[in-house]
């Protein structure tokens, strides 16, 4: 914009010059009357600074006024719960919430929340406490925070994917007296002080004369205390009161509108303050909420099959939620309304949304405002796109940097007023004070309103407009993080002076945290540590995708960061071992151009990890989807987070296809010798050869050509044997199976390093992937291998469960750590069967003459069968827990209840669920007992009955994979207690969980060496787990001092 001042009239004639393609005509004319507003000011007030000068014209004032006139009445004294328990008396035999199988009526759920709130009040519950709430996503959850309300008390929601670290700062910061949990979550969070209710020990059956809550909370208790990111470095406590919240659900109800027959599907966990409006919204409008498994949450096509079942009238959800269901092709749902927000909505996804949808709104609004400020329907993909107007009772005011209000059009930091603010920050009064200021344009006394730190302006028509931040705060997939907090968190690393970090948004994985390290004096610090150190404290959204180590932080001539001037990311330079290795096989070819374009980098190792290159869930989900494109194979979301490196998902999809990376070498060898034998131009891999030449006697002398083409490897090739499968993959895997077995049982940890490798064998379930953490956390410089248990499906012909016993195991198992390292001094460890195994394995590699290089390392491992041990002995384990009993129909029950839950997790994660929720509940009803689970326990019978049957009697990949699960279980605990195991010398580190008892005294006797025992803080399932093994892995490397 340009302005002449034209002279010679003796009046002041000014002209505008306005570049049409960047100001409409109303922002035109707005500034124009600005500038004559200025020189207004100027006459009236010559002496005046031009600073002290009023930018807002009096009908600018008189506009904007009329924009916050959003007064409406309603019920201010109601709270809560209130209008949710009137539904129950209207309604009483109405569905008011389901989850999965699971359903409760107004009646029963109302029932169930007077009944625990009764509880949580005789062990302390009341206005002005806290409950902390760590629970699964189900109606136990629903019932848990309305028990708690209903108590008096503020909810504190502590979401159990969180790390421990995390959650009991929350715990203990906001004060809690009471934590409310359940039994599988023990060692989810430190409960402190506090006492545990676990809410399947409360009996919630109606009592016919329940005891009536006593001093119910008014509009000013807090109805829930919500945890944020803080740019100190710990998360800061929102504390919304009553009055705040029903406010929003009033308004809510009217716009955009909410009835009884409406049916929201919940799917954001309680932390993320959105959780208030998908649990209490329908109840309060008598309409039903259906409570999404957090497995279903997280997977666009399961979120996709849920949607297209239909019943779903409403869901809210993030961009980063709607964009993944999209990328899982979902299609649209009939009378679907759609809520959008969490951060400002995208431009792209406007029409598809406003395609498959009955409405779409717009949602904005802090979490110190009480979930949302403002909707807006969009209902054009070509309208602009804002955050309209404040709902009922809330005003927007547009400042500058001295509190005054900003013209329209004009930029400025948005402070919003009314109903929804917040109480403050929960023992934080500074920074309440900054934040939470008295409104000066309110006529209510002593009203306070929040400045948001939000950069926007007010159109023409009082819609709103989100330009950015004012601040270091930003929202990454719906997030929303202080950049500091994880620069707070990242210098607290011994090896790390400094860190910045930013957010980058310019490549095809969207907007991802990036971290920028100068390393203290030393080794620089390896990315997988640094990672991994930051999950200790901080959520997985939280923890950044990049990390670039710099020898300094670039600063602007004032001393602050430069940002602008921080490097970009270098997908190149992530290795710091410069270790490089291309693809090789053509799954892994094919898998490195996904990434390629997925990820915005044309430099895709086999090593390389998808998520350290700046991968996310919603691009693992545009990732699957090309698999299911490209392969035909379709993995579940979990199977991409086990197998996220290049190497290990193109192993996937070759087994899933029946092409073994070994297998897939010899198919163009083979396409070029059938093409030569049947005359043909091309031949594809899944052509059949009898489709292409009918002719029987062709057979034999392919088989000819294969085997003087292929020499060796394809000897013992037989018409038979190729006949059952007539293809060129069938025939490479033929082939490929008449090769020498290639062992697969040493699963590769960490394959740097000088010092002495470290081999630690699998637990009774046969699995490794426990052993991740612990070698994260080991010194760098040595190797780690974890040995699996060899299943069925592998066809190397000795599967645990057809094992005769430890020592044939323990001597299989010599073989293949042979093959890594031929020869001595070697290291040992295992977690409980696998402990007695590597014992085994120390004996027997004795006995050959070779070196055990420093202690065993035993893991809550026992031996059953010592000879050695007294009658006091053997009543010291009895008394902690040990001896032999079977599962109790209880815990069969329990098993038959998690079937929803278990059928959407995959195979693996299903798995390894169900069997942790066994021996959890299996170890303490045993331990009341005065039992211990090493018997011949029952499991694949449990199993069996914990998931169906498929149809037609077929087993589906999660059936097989937990009865296999369950079977080596199964034998593993028998083969313990046949164990006879002669006496060896050798030192053992014997490390016990808390719970567990005495367990190395049932080692005594069986060496010479000396034995160090260590206590674990974990549990017998989580000691190898953050934040547990950190303690371990430290004690582990002092040991190891010397090799």
């Amino acid at each position: 914009v340009a302005v002449h001042d034209f002279v010679g009239s003796g009046d002041l004639v000014l002209g505008f010059d306005f570049n049409a393609q960047l100001f409409t005509q109303e922002q035109r004319d707005a500034m124009i009357e600005l500038f004559l507003h200025v020189l207004d000011e100027c006459i009236d007030r010559p002496d005046g600074r031009i600073t002290d000068f009023e930018v807002l014209s009096d009908r600018e004032r008189r506009r904007i006024d009329a924009w916050n006139s959003t007064r409406r009445d309603y019920p201010r004294e109601t709270t809560t719960i209130g209008p949710i328990e009137a539904q129950a008396q209207r309604h009483p035999t109405a569905v008011a919430a389901t989850s999965g199988d699971d359903a409760l009526t107004y009646a029963a759920l109302i029932e169930r929340a007077t009944v625990l709130g009764a509880h949580l009040r005789d062990v302390g519950a009341g206005p002005g406490t806290s409950v902390g709430v760590c629970l699964h996503r189900s109606l136990d959850l629903l019932v848990a925070v309305l028990a708690v309300m209903r108590s008096g008390a503020a909810y504190v929601p502590l979401d159990p994917a969180f790390p421990p670290d995390r959650l009991a700062f929350m715990l203990e910061d906001c004060g809690a007296s009471i934590l409310l949990t359940q039994r599988d979550l023990d060692g989810a969070v430190d409960p402190a002080g506090c006492v545990v209710v676990e809410i399947g020990e409360v009996d919630l059956a109606p009592d016919p004369r329940p005891a009536e809550v006593a001093a119910r909370p008014g509009p000013e208790d807090l109805a829930y205390v919500l945890y944020t990111s803080g740019s100190t470095g710990r998360p800061k406590g929102v504390e919304i009161p009553h009055g705040a919240l029903t406010n929003l659900l009033r308004s809510m109800a009217e716009t955009p509108g909410c009835g009884e027959q409406d049916v929201l599907l919940a799917v954001t966990t309680l932390s993320f303050d959105i959780s208030a409006l998908e649990l209490f919204l329908p109840l309060l409008c008598g309409g039903q909420v259906e409570i999404a498994s957090r497995g279903l949450a997280a997977d666009g096509r399961a979120l996709r099959q849920r949607l297209d079942r239909g019943g779903i009238t409403m869901l809210q959800a993030t961009p980063a939620t709607w964009r993944m269901l999209l990328e899982a092709g979902w299609e649209g749902t009939e009378g679907l309304t759609a809520l959008i927000g969490g951060e400002p909505l995208p431009p792209d996804l406007v029409a598809p949304l406003l395609d498959r949808t009955a409405a779409l709104w717009n949602m904005y609004g802090p979490t110190e405002t009480t979930v949302w400020s403002s909707v807006e329907r969009v209902e054009r993909a070509d309208q602009p796109i804002t955050v309209g107007r404040p709902i009922a009772n809330t005003t927007f005011q547009v400042l500058d940097g001295r509190g005054r209000r900003t013209p329209i059009g004009v930029a400025g930091e948005l402070v919003i007023g009314g109903a929804g603010v917040a109480a403050g920050y929960h023992g934080r009064p500074e920074l309440t004070a900054d934040r939470f200021v008295p409104d000066a344009f309110s006529d209510t006394p002593a009203a306070r309103a929040y400045r948001t730190g939000d950069l926007v302006r007010f159109q023409s028509d009082g819609r709103v407009v989100h330009l950015g931040r004012l601040d270091s705060q930003v929202k990454v997939r719906g997030f929303r993080i202080e950049l500091g907090e994880i620069e707070a968190t990242l210098v607290q690393h011994p090896a790390i002076a400094q860190a910045v970090v930013d957010v980058r948004a310019d490549g095809p994985a969207g907007p991802t945290l990036v971290a920028y390290c100068r390393p203290d004096d030393g080794e620089l610090p390896q990315v997988g540590d640094l990672r991994q150190y930051l999950r200790t404290t901080l959520p997985d959204y939280m923890v950044p995708a990049r990390f670039v180590m710099i020898d300094e932080v670039p600063l602007t001539p004032n001393g602050k960061v430069d940002r602008r001037a921080l490097p970009d990311p270098d997908p190149a330079g992530r290795r710091a071992d410069g270790h490089h290795v291309a693809p090789r096989t053509p799954a892994e070819r094919r898998l490195a151009g996904f990434w390629a374009e997925l990820l915005g980098t044309d430099q895709i190792g086999v090593h390389d990890d998808f998520f350290d290159l700046g991968g996310h869930s919603l691009l693992a989900l545009q990732l699957l989807n090309r698999i299911i494109d490209e392969f035909g194979v379709e993995l579940p979301l979990h199977r991409l987070f086990e197998a996220s490196t290049l190497e290990a998902l193109a192993g996937v999809i070759d087994q899933a296809t029946g092409a073994s990376p070994s297998a897939t070498r010899f198919v163009p060898e083979l396409m070029s010798i059938w093409c030569d034998v049947l005359d043909v131009a091309a031949v594809g891999p899944d052509d059949d050869f009898l489709a292409l030449q009918a002719d029987r006697s062709l057979v034999d002398a392919m088989l000819l050509r294969t085997r003087e083409r292929l020499g060796v490897f394809a000897e013992g090739l037989s018409a038979t044997d190729f006949l059952r499968r007539p293809t060129i993959r069938g025939l490479a895997e033929l082939i490929s199976r008449n090769e020498e077995p290639v062992s697969s049982l040493v699963v590769p940890l960490r394959t740097t390093g000088e010092a002495t490798p470290l081999f630690l064998v699998h637990a009774g379930g046969g699995y490794v992937f426990f052993y991740r953490a612990l070698a994260a956390e080991l010194d760098g410089r040595r190797p780690v291998y974890a040995i699996r248990a060899e299943n069925p499906r592998d066809g190397l012909g000795r599967p645990l469960v057809a094992a005769e016993s430890i020592a044939s195991i323990a001597a299989r198992y010599i073989e293949q750590i042979r093959e890594v390292q031929p020869h001595g001094p070697y290291l040992l460890g295992g977690a409980c069967f696998g402990g007695l195994v590597a014992f085994d394995m120390a004996r027997q590699l004795r006995a050959q003459g070779e070196e055990i290089a420093g202690p065993l390392f035993l893991f809550d491992a026992v031996l059953p069968n010592n000879p050695a041990l007294s009658p006091d002995d053997l009543d010291r384990l009895r008394a902690a827990g040990f001896d032999a009993r079977t599962l109790t129909p209880s815990l069969r029950q329990a098993l038959t209840r998690k079937r929803a839950e278990i059928r959407t997790m995959g195979p693996v994660a299903g798995a390894t669920h169900l069997v942790r929720a066994v021996a959890r509940r299996t170890w303490r009803e045993l331990r009341r007992g005065g039992a211990l689970l090493l018997t011949r326990l029952p499991l694949r019978s449990a199993a069996a009955r914990a998931i169906p049957v498929s149809p037609m009697g077929a087993r589906t990949p999660e059936e097989l994979l937990l009865e296999e699960y369950a079977e080596s279980l199964e034998v593993a605990i028998h083969l313990s207690l046949a164990y006879q195991p002669e006496p060896t010398e050798v030192s053992l580190v014997v490390v016990e969980a808390v719970g567990s008892g005495p367990l190395s005294v049932s080692w005594r006797g069986i060496t010479s060496g000396e034995i160090a025992v260590h206590r674990s803080p974990g549990t017998h399932l989580d000691m190898l787990e953050h934040p547990w093994v950190r303690d371990t892995a430290a004690l582990m490397d002092e040991a190891l001092s010397s090799t």
